[in-house]
């Protein structure tokens, strides 16, 4: 009876008087992460084991100790997930999200189970949120996701995070460093644990997470990573740097942090929190992953032709679609050798998907990119738009793309308030159409309309978001 009326070893119940709290931790999780334009993934609590051997590492202590793996009914190795970088890939590359264009950002809020002995802030069931980029190789995604993480535990109240950072170079570099680990370890076999023994020969970097004390000690000598950097490498690693500290966060560099899971490139963080005595986070780049798993970031066709085989007794023609101004004969149609063409300069679909690019996607972009800075300075976002994004002035307007791009743009302004005002943000919306007397984007500027602190009396209402036209005039959305 004592078996069903007790939790099973390394889970807890969450009941009301803790939920609550979790709930709010959770809405910090969410809107951090919305707000940096990330969306939700909810992925099956089970993968197929395989998924989490090649993803994860065979060589790992989650694989090799760690993982809840049965076979099902049908002979099927079955794993509960153990971590959610795996399963999130996958679902990228088995729902094509990558063709939205990249980065693809996606973020989660789930449970992971791993078999381990019970300890301060380590449970069997433990939950993770975790986000995800992919399709952005450039060192400033790796101080975006670090700078959001800070974020998210300073909004939580959390003032003790620091921040332990390392680069564990690429493929490339860690050959000559895995020969040197390989050198040193071997000298001092004596000292390992059985399981660091077994990872000498297939992986000597593992040997560098392991939680034996007498691994551990072994391992205070052993070459550092950074001195194997190559060129690009080191230049990454640089530049991350940079960012971080124009961002006015801290680090610290420790040459011994691996983390636990083989599918780390380059940049690998974490985040101690010196009250707790544990990290309360960590992560890092994974170049290597979409393509260990069978996928891949790359566009593999610009243009595509479709041609269907027809009963020629029932159906009289077929023609090609969507290139109404480039029609193709049905010969030709029929002729592999024949180009239907692409969208290019002067197609309308085109011309949208450029004005949406700069003026809603671009804005939102530089948004993004400046959030972490606005958020420790001046909480003030201004946009100069035109009176035609107004729905009440665009009525009978010919340039149909153009002015959808700018209702975006009204939109995202919208979106933007709903998330950030509850943070103190304040926000300008004005309108410049180049009417004779009114205001242009200039005079906004140097007028200080923009960022005056002193609250011009047109904008004394901060609790809601204000469409202005060139003379100050409030006008319908």
């Amino acid at each position: 009876m004592e078996l069903i009326t007790k939790a099973p070893k390394g889970t807890v119940d969450i009941v009301p008087g803790k939920s609550e709290k979790w709930q709010v931790v959770e809405d910090v999780f969410r809107s951090e992460a919305e707000l940096n334009g990330f969306g939700e993934v909810r992925t099956p609590v089970f993968e197929h084991t395989e998924l989490f051997q090649r993803g994860v590492g065979d060589t790992t202590d989650v694989v090799e100790k760690q993982m809840y793996t049965f076979e099902d009914k049908g002979g099927r190795s079955i794993t509960l997930r153990p971590e959610g970088t795996a399963g999130a890939v996958r679902a990228m590359l088995e729902n094509g999200l990558y063709n939205a264009g990249y980065p693809v950002k996606l973020y989660y809020l789930t449970s992971c189970y791993r078999y381990e002995k019970p300890q301060a802030g380590r449970l069997r069931e433990l939950h993770q949120f975790g986000v995800e980029m992919f399709g952005a190789a450039e060192p400033v995604a790796d101080a975006q996701i670090i700078a959001m993480a800070l974020s998210a535990f300073k909004r939580l109240g959390l003032e003790d995070v620091g921040l332990q950072l390392n680069s564990i170079g690429c493929p490339e570099c860690r050959k000559e460093y895995h020969k040197a680990l390989k050198e040193y370890f071997t000298a001092r076999k004596e000292q390992l644990c059985d399981t660091c023994l077994s990872r000498l020969e297939r992986n000597p970097m593992r040997i560098l997470d392991c939680k034996s004390p007498e691994c551990q000690e072994v391992c205070k000598g052993a070459p550092k990573i950074t001195d194997y950097l190559c060129e690009d490498c080191k230049a990454h690693f640089a530049k991350v740097q940079e960012f971080l500290t124009a961002l006015g966060i801290e680090f610290e560099i420790d040459p011994g942090l691996v983390r636990g899971l083989d599918y780390y490139t380059r940049t690998v963080f974490e985040f101690p929190s010196k009250s707790l005595g544990f990290a309360l986070g960590g992560g890092g780049r994974y170049d290597g992953l979409v393509e260990e798993m069978g996928g891949t970031l790359f566009t593999v066709a610009k243009d595509v032709k479709l041609q269907v085989e027809f009963n020629p007794g029932r159906v009289k023609g077929y023609r090609l679609i969507g290139y109404e101004n480039r029609l193709m004969a049905a010969e030709d149609f029929a002729d592999d050798a024949r180009d239907g063409g692409e969208i290019g300069a002067g197609h309308d679909s085109a011309v949208l998907v450029d004005a949406m690019m700069r003026n809603v996607y671009g804005s939102r972009s530089t948004a993004e990119a400046f959030l972490p800075l606005l958020r420790r300075g001046m909480k003030r976002i201004a946009a100069i738009t035109e009176i035609e994004s107004s729905n009440s002035w665009s009525t009978g307007k010919t340039d149909l793309a153009y002015h959808a791009s700018l209702a975006g743009l009204n939109m995202m302004g919208k979106i933007l308030f709903n998330h950030l005002r509850p943070e103190g943000f304040t926000f300008r919306w004005y309108c410049d159409d180049g009417a004779p007397g009114g205001m242009c984007a200039a005079d906004y500027i140097t007028s200080g309309l923009c960022y005056d602190e002193k609250e011009p009396y047109i904008h004394s209402d901060e609790n809601r978001l204000v469409l202005r036209d060139a003379w100050l005039r409030e006008i319908s959305w």
